[in-house]
């Protein structure tokens, strides 16, 4: 079965007997995936880069742009352009101050190229 004969199989309600097994097996798998995602942009992505970020809190940021400023093992510092002050909410000022921002490393979408 592919992901598509899965997820038809799904909204038809053929695999209603296995749905709380389905819900653990996929949270599970979404786990894995995050944490595999995190670990490769920790390893790429170095002082200096410029980034795009995906997925984050507050959701105006979403599609925010920045320079790297430093990385640690969860957790790419970011420096967010102080475009996106305005619509960071609680993070504005920092943003306006050019404070960096320990963003998850997970919420990085690309790299930029320089």
């Amino acid at each position: 079965m592919n992901g598509r004969e899965v997820i038809g199989a799904i909204a038809m309600g053929e695999l209603d007997a296995n749905i709380d097994e389905l819900q653990r097996a996929i949270t599970a798998r979404q786990k894995i995936v995050r944490t595999n995602r995190a670990e490769t942009i920790t390893a790429s992505v170095k002082k200096g880069d410029r980034v795009r970020l995906t997925g984050i809190s507050p959701k105006g940021l979403n599609g925010a742009t920045g320079t790297v400023q430093s990385v640690t093992r969860s957790r790419v510092h970011v420096v967010i352009d102080k475009e996106f002050a305005g619509v960071s909410g609680r993070f504005g000022a920092s943003i306006g101050f050019g404070m960096p921002l320990g963003v998850p490393a997970a919420c990085i979408a690309e790299v930029l190229p320089q």
